[in-house]
């Protein structure tokens, strides 16, 4: 058993955004074409979506999914296979970088860091008085 992990990154001046993704390599033994195999299961996806300039535009995004005996999988069938589909420039826009477990682990810990600070919705930002006005035609 073996633990895979991978990241991604994607930004441009206003956002910036990162995935982390830990997948569990299991032995396994397909009944249907009776060979061995691989099995892999997601153990945790973390997505982590900020906006850069909170003064004209805000919006955060903080999801996380994780489990033990999880039944979320990979339908890769091998490690070369699994590696193929997460670092191909040719099977996603944006392909994942393999990486350490104790980068994955900086990484998430700076990814709950940002989170922290920008959790919920400052109200106070909300402008609560409308300065435009909406006309209903109704016919």
């Amino acid at each position: 058993m073996k633990v895979h992990y991978f990241y991604k990154r994607k930004w441009n001046r206003s956002w910036v955004s990162i995935e982390l993704e830990a997948i569990m390599e299991e032995d396994s033994f397909s009944q249907a074409r009776q060979v061995k195999q691989k099995s892999f299961t997601f153990l945790e996806q973390l997505r982590c979506h900020i906006s850069k300039d909170m003064n004209k535009f805000h919006n955060s995004d903080f999801k996380i999914e994780f489990g033990k005996d999880s039944c979320h999988g990979h339908w890769a069938k091998s490690v070369p296979e699994l590696y193929k589909h997460k670092t191909d420039m040719n099977s996603s826009l944006e392909s994942f970088i393999p990486i350490t477990r104790a980068q994955y682990e900086r990484l998430r810990k700076l990814a709950f860091a940002v989170y922290e600070k920008n959790k919920c919705m400052d109200f106070d930002m909300v402008k609560e008085k409308q300065t435009y006005s909406i006309t209903t035609i109704i016919e």
